[in-house]
C-alpha cells in the first residue's frame, strides 16, 4: 500500500530515451533510490516497458509529455481542480503524512524478505502502486512472489485519480501468470462519497480476472476524527455492499489500532481482513487473512521498497477463550483479558469494563439501541423470547421496535419490543396477529364473527367495498347480516354480508333496495310500470287500500291501471290506479261500480 511520490517519473524517463529530447531535467537519482546512472536507468525502463506493453505505458508517456510542459514549464504536480473531490493523493495515515511515507526510522524494525515461521501461511506476495514505478514483473515472478495486490486507485471515481500504473501493473500480472487483485485508498467520510468509490473501483476492474477480494483500504486518519465507529462502518457497508453486488468478493485493509479501536461495529465481522503490523508476529485478536508484515521489502525488479504480505488462507484467529470466575463470565485472549463487544466462537460477549470485564448478562442500552445477553452471555439475534414476549434483534443485536417485514409476511413491535399477537391498535387502525405474531390480510372468523383487514392490515368498519360487493362492519370490526337500521334508512346484508341491491325477496317479502342500499317505502316508477311498498318495504300485491284509495297489484307488484276481470266481477282502475266506485265516465260512457268496485 504506497502513496503518490514523483508522479510518473519513470515515464518521463521512459519518454526522454524514447524522443531524444534537449530539455534538461535533474539526474535519475534524484528521481529513484537504488539508480546509480541515468543512461542505465533509462535502458532499463525501455527493457521493462517492452516486456510489459499495453496502451497503458503509452497512455503514461503522453502524461509524461503533459507533464513536462516543454514550452511552458513544470505544471504544478497534484494540482486541485474542480473535478478532484479529494484535492490530491494526500494521504494522513498510520504511515503517510501529506502524502509522503514515514520514514523507516521512526517505526518498527521490518523485514526486508518473507518470515518463513508464519503457521498457516499459503503464499507470499506484495502490493504496489504508481509510487513503484515501472516493475519487471518477470523478475519480480522469478524472485518467487506468488501474488500481487495493486492499487487501482483512490477516492471517488475521477479518472484523474486512478492509479498511474494500475493497467501497465494488471496487465503484466496477466501476462506472466501472477495472480492478483486491487486496492482503493479510502477518504470517504460518507456513504455517498463511498458509494462512488466503490464504483471507481468497478471500472478499473471491469475485464480483469481477480484472484483475491477487493480490498478498502482504510487508514486515513483524519477519517477516524470526523465518524464515529458506527458511521464508519455506515461508509464501509456502502462500498461493500456494491463491490459484492456486482459480484466480487470485498475484503477490509487496516492496522491492528483501526481494527481494535475503529472497526469495532459487528458489521465488520462478515468481511475478511487485510492486517498490517510491521513485527516480527501479528498480534491482532479478530480473525484476519492476509497480514502486511513489512513496508521495506526488497524484491528483484522492484525499485526501492515494496510492502510485503502473507495469505494465511482461511483466516487465522488467535485462541480465544472464555473463563468463568465466581459464577461470573470472563474473555480471554490468552492472558489478555478481553472488554467491549467480542466475538468468540459463533456468539458476541459484551465484556463490561465498569464490571471488572464481567460479560454483561439481561438488558443493555447503548443510546437509542437496546441488547440482550442471555445467561450465558451470548447476544440475542433475530427472534428471541425472553420471558413471557418475544423479540426480533437485528444482525448487530440491536431489539426491533416498528414494523418488520420479512418475505410476505409482517410482524410489529411495540415501544418495549415485545412482539404483537392478536388484536391490537397501532395509531388510528385496529390489527390483528396470529399467535407467531403474523399480520393478518383479508377475512378471518372468529367463532360466529366474520372480520376484514384490508391489505395494510387495517381491520374494517363501516361500509366497505370488497371486491365487487359492498359489507358494512361495526365499531368493532364485526360483520354486519341481516337489517341494520341509520336513522331514517335501512339496509339488509344477506348471510355473506353482501348489501342488497335492487329487488330482493326476503322470507315472504319482496323488498327493494337503492344503489346505495337503502329500502323503499312508498310509491317507485320503472318505466310504464308502478311499484308500492309499505312501511315495512314489502312489495304490494292484490288489492291495496293506500290513503283513501284502492288499488290492485300483480303478482310482480305491478299497478294496474284499465280493466280488470276476476271471475266473473269485472273492476276499473284510473290512470293513477285508483278503483272505480259509484258512477263513472269511462272513454264517453257511464258505469255504475258498487261500493266494493264491482261493476253493475
Amino acid at each position: 500500500m504506497t502513496r503518490r511520490k514523483g508522479q510518473r517519473i519513470l515515464a518521463i524517463l521512459l519518454l526522454l530515451s524514447i524522443v531524444g529530447t534537449d530539455v534538461r531535467v535533474a539526474s535519475a537519482t534524484e528521481f529513484t533510490e537504488n539508480v546509480e546512472d541515468q543512461t542505465e536507468k533509462e535502458e532499463e525502463v525501455k527493457k521493462m516497458a517492452a516486456e510489459n506493453g499495453g496502451q497503458q505505458v503509452e497512455d503514461s508517456q503522453s502524461e509524461a509529455l503533459s507533464d513536462l510542459d516543454i514550452s511552458n514549464g513544470n505544471k504544478e504536480e497534484n494540482g486541485v481542480s474542480e473535478n478532484n473531490p479529494e484535492k490530491g493523493d494526500k494521504a494522513n495515515s498510520w504511515r503517510y503524512k501529506d502524502g509522503e511515507q514515514i520514514s523507516s526510522k521512526e517505526r518498527y524494525s521490518q523485514y526486508t524478505t518473507w518470515p518463513t515461521d508464519v503457521p498457516g501461511a499459503v503464499g507470499y506476495g506484495i502490493d504496489v502502486s504508481e509510487h513503484q514505478g515501472v516493475i519487471n514483473w518477470s523478475k519480480v515472478q522469478a524472485a518467487g512472489v506468488e501474488y500481487a495486490i495493486i492499487r487501482c486507485g483512490y477516492g471517488q471515481d475521477q479518472e484523474e485519480q486512478d492509479d498511474d500504473y494500475w493497467y501497465v501493473n494488471a496487465n503484466a500480472c496477466k501476462q506472466y501468470g501472477i495472480p492478483f487483485s486491487t486496492y482503493l485508498y479510502s477518504y470517504a467520510d460518507t456513504v455517498a462519497k463511498a458509494q462512488s468509490e466503490a464504483r471507481h473501483v468497478l471500472r478499473l476492474v471491469s475485464g480483469y480476472d481477480l484472484s483475491y477480494p477487493i480490498y478498502y483500504d482504510l487508514e486515513e486518519s483524519s477519517i477516524r476524527s470526523k465518524l464515529s465507529t458506527t458511521q464508519i462502518a455506515d461508509v464501509a457497508e456502502a462500498f461493500c455492499d456494491i463491490i459484492e453486488s456486482a459480484g466480487y468478493e470485498v475484503a477490509v485493509y487496516a492496522n491492528t489500532d483501526w481494527f481494535t479501536n475503529y472497526l469495532t461495529d459487528s458489521r465488520f465481522a462478515q468481511w475478511d481482513k487485510w492486517v498490517a503490523q510491521y513485527n516480527t508476529s501479528c498480534t491482532y485478536a479478530g480473525e484476519y487473512n492476509m497480514w502486511q508484515c513489512s513496508s521495506q521489502g526488497i524484491v528483484n525488479g522492484i525499485s526501492g521498497n515494496v510492502d510485503l504480505n502473507i495469505d494465511l488462507g482461511a483466516s487465522i484467529t488467535a485462541q480465544r477463550n472464555i473463563v468463568v470466575i465466581d459464577g461470573k463470565i470472563y474473555g480471554y485472549e490468552g492472558k489478555t483479558q478481553l472488554f467491549g463487544a467480542q466475538k468468540i466462537g459463533d456468539s458476541w460477549y459484551y465484556f463490561d469494563s465498569g464490571q471488572d470485564g464481567a460479560a454483561y448478562i439481561g438488558w443493555r442500552k447503548d443510546g437509542d439501541k437496546i441488547y440482550y445477553y442471555d445467561e450465558e452471555g451470548h447476544l440475542a439475534q433475530g427472534a428471541k423470547k425472553i420471558g413471557s414476549y418475544w423479540y426480533y434483534f437485528s444482525e448487530n443485536g440491536n431489539m426491533y421496535t416498528g414494523w418488520r417485514k420479512d418475505g410476505e409476511k409482517t410482524y410489529y413491535y411495540d415501544a418495549e419490543g415485545h412482539l404483537a399477537q392478536g388484536a391490537q391498535k397501532i395509531g388510528s387502525h385496529w390489527y390483528f396477529f396470529s399467535g407467531n405474531g403474523n399480520m393478518y390480510t383479508g377475512w378471518r372468523k372468529d367463532g360466529e364473527k366474520i372480520y376484514y383487514y384490508d391489505a395494510e392490515g387495517h381491520l374494517a368498519q363501516g361500509a366497505q367495498k370488497i371486491g365487487s360487493y359492498w359489507y358494512y362492519f361495526s365499531g368493532n370490526g364485526n360483520m354486519y347480516t341481516g337489517w341494520r337500521k341509520d336513522g331514517e334508512k335501512t339496509y339488509y346484508y344477506d348471510e355473506e354480508g353482501h348489501l342488497a341491491q335492487g329487488a330482493k325477496k326476503i322470507g315472504s317479502y319482496w323488498y327493494y333496495f337503492s344503489g346505495n342500499g337503502n329500502m323503499y317505502t312508498g310509491w317507485r316508477k320503472d318505466g310504464e310500470k308502478t311499484y308500492y311498498y309499505d312501511a315495512e318495504g314489502h312489495l304490494a300485491q292484490g288489492a291495496k287500500k293506500i290513503g283513501s284509495y284502492w288499488y290492485y297489484f300483480s303478482g310482480n307488484g305491478n299497478m294496474y291501471i284499465g280493466w280488470r276481470k276476476d271471475g266473473s266481477k269485472t273492476y276499473y282502475y284510473n290512470e293513477e290506479g285508483h278503483l272505480a266506485q259509484k258512477a263513472t265516465k269511462i272513454d264517453g260512457k257511464w258505469y255504475y261500480f258498487s261500493s266494493n268496485g264491482e261493476l253493475q
